[in-house]
């Protein structure tokens, strides 16, 4: 009976950890378009900023997978589609970087409400599992 318990609630904290950060991985996604589409379209990007605003397919072509569980493993993915974003992301021999993926994921305020986030939707996934 016991170990039944502990099996239970472990799926639980699996369970409500996966779906935290498969949300979190969304609402990053979300930000991130968001930041990409703020830029203005004028004048175009200096080095080292993130990429001016054409055509906005660098901003729709964020998108996140659902978290996986892989034994005691859970792990989100965002990424960007666009066949361009690397290029834009770490420059070229002929193009310096205008990275926007790295700088806004590294930035101390982003990585605290994510964290925040995630701790907020584990404990709120845990209560259900309780109830």
């Amino acid at each position: 009976m016991t170990v039944d318990l502990v099996r239970a609630a472990q799926k639980i904290v699996i369970e409500s950890t996966r779906q935290a950060i498969t949300d979190v991985c969304d609402q990053m996604t979300n930000d991130i378009e968001e930041f990409v589409l703020r830029r203005d379209v004028n004048p175009p990007s200096d080095p080292g900023e993130p990429p001016a605003l054409r055509t906005g397919n660098l901003a729709r072509s964020q998108g996140f997978e659902p978290a996986r569980v892989d034994g005691t493993k859970i792990t989100g993915r965002i990424f960007n589609s666009a066949d361009y974003a690397v290029f834009l992301e770490i420059g070229t021999l002929n193009m310096q970087a205008r990275p926007f993926f790295l700088p806004f994921i590294a930035s101390s305020r982003n990585q605290r409400k994510y964290s925040e986030m995630c701790a907020k939707l584990v404990q709120a996934g845990l209560k259900r599992g309780a109830s």
